[in-house]
């Protein structure tokens, strides 16, 4: 998923070498860090990327108030 607001994309990407996903993001610039990894299925290392995009808006201050 593509966050404009802080101009990168959360997402999950597949290691072949042990059968696991880890979750990611990317930047505009290409460069790719991973938040975790191990995860049996893509939907688990999404719901980590997403949830790292939410504390990274919060840090951020982008939520406002009442959000």
């Amino acid at each position: 998923m593509y966050c404009k607001t802080l101009s990168c994309v959360f997402d999950a990407a597949f290691d072949p070498s042990d059968d696991t996903w880890s979750a990611i993001y990317v930047y505009r610039d290409g460069n790719v860090h991973t938040i975790d990894a191990g995860f049996a299925t893509e939907e688990e290392a999404e719901a980590c990327a997403l949830a790292e995009r939410d504390r990274q808006l919060e840090d951020n201050d982008q939520f406002g108030v009442g959000a």
